[in-house]
């Protein structure tokens, strides 16, 4: 699949969206754990990019969805689609007034680890997310971008908590965990 023009002020609308979803999810008496509501966006990209190669490729993953979730599993088309939806959030970047180069690959500390692992967020959050996006008519090979874009705009709304480095990488490791691992719905 190839963005085009015409499909970014969908994807940035439905991301605006999307925010609250993310945020009303994760609100606890002290707030949101900005590391964990990244976390929650990159999952959702990335196991909004797994069901879109699967799709493609014609692939069932209901037996592997019954008897082996959270295993990994590669695909290469989801690689490809991982690769553009990378390319994606480089570009966003400089509009966001973000460092494009920097981050994405750094080593995410111990007090910056996330709540919960992407698995269970993607347990957890990837049907109320469908739900949301659908009711929004986005066509489903848009749902990675969405929010992938939702996990950059995250990372703008705490840039004054936590270094978007940090944020960027988190969001990076959980787009890659979640499009090679076997969702467990």
């Amino acid at each position: 699949m190839i963005l085009s023009s015409e499909d970014l002020p969908v994807i940035n609308t439905i991301a605006n969206v999307c925010l609250p979803f993310i945020l009303d999810a994760l609100t606890q008496a002290r707030g949101v754990h900005l590391e964990t509501a990244v976390t929650l966006a990159g999952s959702l990209a990335g196991v909004s990019i797994l069901r879109s190669a699967v799709k493609e490729m014609g692939i069932d993953l209901s037996e592997l969805i019954r008897n082996q979730p959270g295993a990994p599993i590669f695909i290469d088309k989801a690689n490809d689609i991982g690769q553009e939806v990378s390319g994606f959030m480089i570009a966003i970047c400089k509009p966001l007034k973000l460092d494009p180069q920097s981050g994405w690959t750094q080593p995410i500390s111990e007090e910056h680890t996330p709540q919960r692992l992407p698995v269970d967020l993607v347990r957890d959050f990837e049907a109320p997310f469908i739900t949301l996006v659908d009711k929004q008519n986005l066509k489903a090979d848009l749902h990675p971008f969405v929010a992938a874009l939702t996990g950059l705009k995250l990372i703008i709304m705490g840039i004054k908590e936590l270094n978007p480095d940090i944020t960027k990488a988190l969001l990076l490791n959980a787009i890659v965990a979640s499009s090679k691992t076997v969702p467990s719905n």
